[in-house]
């Protein structure tokens, strides 16, 4: 399953890139920020969706609304995993430093 988020991500990625703005950075900023603040490890995923799906909504396609639904499905599958392996395993701060990095 995360092989196949990793490619769609990638793909969404490559389509939005071109098309961000200030103001699609200034809101990932802004997630990452509310983010880093958080406590709770049961709200990471949705931060996380957030943060990403912010990232891939500029892909300016007509079908992007199916690439980025097939996404959120492959988070929604995967998140119960990952929650666990970022809470108990390395905590927030490594995905939060990716996060920094990719925006």
């Amino acid at each position: 399953m995360l092989d196949i988020r990793l490619a769609l991500v990638c793909r969404a990625l490559r389509l939005a890139i071109p098309n961000m703005t200030d103001d699609n950075l200034d809101r990932a900023q802004q997630i990452i920020e509310v983010s880093e603040k958080s406590t709770d490890p049961a709200k990471w995923p949705d931060l996380n969706w957030q943060l990403h799906a912010t990232l891939y909504v500029p892909t300016a396609r007509p079908p992007a609304h199916y690439l980025l639904e097939m996404i959120k499905q492959t988070f929604r599958k995967t998140a119960r995993f990952m929650r666990i392996q970022v809470s108990k395993a390395t905590g927030k701060m490594r995905p939060q430093a990716e996060h920094r990095e990719i925006l």
